[in-house]
């Protein structure tokens, strides 16, 4: 069934509330979904594999998400840091050419990693 997520009551704010408990009640049921459907699959699979197979590798894909203050990221190098702050796009350093930058990266963290 489909459910309205507007004009539930005459007040604009609190529908505008309600329809985001439940667009994140959707997507949470959405998840919840495919979790269920993904582990009930690897149980009628099981462990076999068909004839002419030799081995079986599975991909989960991560979940996209913004970034927000105080999240760990780590480069193909080994480098690593957390996000300190993030910025609106006018208040990035910008090239010559006037192409703001997408990230700033310590300083010091870039000698430790020239070994």
């Amino acid at each position: 069934t489909t459910v309205s997520y507007n004009n539930w009551t005459s007040d604009a704010s609190k529908n505008e509330l309600i329809g985001k408990i439940l667009a994140n009640y959707k997507a949470k049921y959405t998840d919840i979904t495919t979790t269920y459907k993904r582990e009930q699959f690897a149980v009628s699979v099981g462990d076999e594999l068909p004839t002419g197979i030799l081995k079986l590798a599975k991909v989960y894909l991560a979940k996209k998400r913004k970034l927000k203050v105080g999240d760990k990221m780590a480069g193909r190098h080994g480098n690593k840091g957390i996000v300190a702050r993030i910025v609106p796009e006018e208040d990035m350093p910008y090239l010559e050419d006037g192409t703001p930058v997408e990230i700033v990266l310590n300083p010091l963290g870039v000698p430790s990693r020239m070994n």
